[in-house]
């Protein structure tokens, strides 16, 4: 997760108090505190019930329902909780870093895997939408990868061939 900062010259990279620069698509209810988890402390909860719904994902698009403790959620409002994690912890990290008071992220350009069709790309639009997101674009995966690579190494016009291996897909 990154921003372009102000001057648009550089992109400032999330990164959390341990210097850790993901955070895990993990969703779950925690029947202690009654309230949903994302992220870590979702997925701590792994080989417990409940256990984090994770890959949500792939479940984008689809007329599906999931079980987060007393909620029935679809896949993009599961989704928009983690949006709504993600711009939090962004918020977070710039407030931290600039020392601003008030820092506002209300914008965003989501990336999806290629492999998603045209109602996958909606239903990642309608949780971006629902987690209080201003969707600028939607962009494939290894799109905004090379995108970011020929911006950061001012590369000119060229063939390039990009992949995206991990997170259980392989798309060139």
């Amino acid at each position: 997760m990154a921003l372009l900062d102000p001057s648009e010259k550089d992109l400032i990279v999330y990164a959390d108090r341990f210097g850790r620069r993901t955070i895990p698509s993990a969703v779950c209810w925690d029947p202690k505190k009654e309230e949903i988890l994302v992220g870590r402390a979702a997925r701590n909860r792994r080989g417990r019930e409940p256990g984090p719904v994770e890959s949500i994902k792939r479940k984008m698009g689809r007329d599906v329902s999931v079980q987060i403790g007393p909620h029935e959620m679809s896949p993009e409002q599961i989704s928009a909780k983690i949006l709504e994690t993600l711009r939090e912890s962004m918020r977070a990290h710039l407030q931290e870093q600039t020392g601003e008071v008030e820092v506002r992220v209300s914008r965003a350009v989501i990336t999806v895997p290629a492999y998603f069709d045209a109602p996958q790309v909606e239903a990642t639009r309608e949780a971006g939408e629902l987690a209080g997101l201003d969707v600028l674009g939607i962009l494939q995966e290894p799109t905004a990868a090379a995108i970011y690579h020929t911006w950061k190494r001012q590369l000119g016009d060229g063939n390039f061939l990009v992949y995206d291996l991990g997170g259980g897909t392989f798309d060139v």
